[in-house]
C-alpha cells in the first residue's frame, strides 16, 4: 500500500465466507488487521504456514492503538519461518 499513487486503482473484496478458501496462488493478497480483529487472520495464517501457498505473495498488516499486539511473538516466529510477512 506504500507503493501507491494517487489515481492508482485497487481491487478489493471482502469480507467473503471462510478466509483462506479466497487466496489464490500466485496473486498477491493483503490482510488487514486491527487490535482484537486480528483472531481471524492468525487462524488462517496459521492454516496457510502447513499448507503449499505457491508464490503467493502474503502480507498481514496488523495495527493497534493500544499495541498489545495479541500474538506478535508467534506471528513474527511465523514470519521468520515463512515465505508469510507481517508488519
Amino acid at each position: 500500500m506504500l507503493e501507491l499513487k494517487q489515481d492508482m486503482k485497487l481491487k478489493m473484496n471482502g469480507p467473503l465466507g471462510g478466509g483462506a478458501g479466497y487466496l489464490q496462488n500466485n496473486s498477491p493478497s493483503l490482510l488487514i488487521a486491527g487490535g482484537i480483529g486480528i483472531t481471524p487472520f492468525r487462524s488462517i495464517i496459521t492454516q496457510l504456514k502447513t499448507e503449499e501457498i505457491g508464490q503467493n505473495n502474503l502480507h498481514l498488516l496488523y495495527l493497534d492503538s493500544n499495541k498489545a499486539f495479541i500474538f506478535k511473538d508467534e506471528l513474527d516466529g511465523i514470519a521468520e519461518n515463512t515465505s508469510i510477512s507481517v508488519t
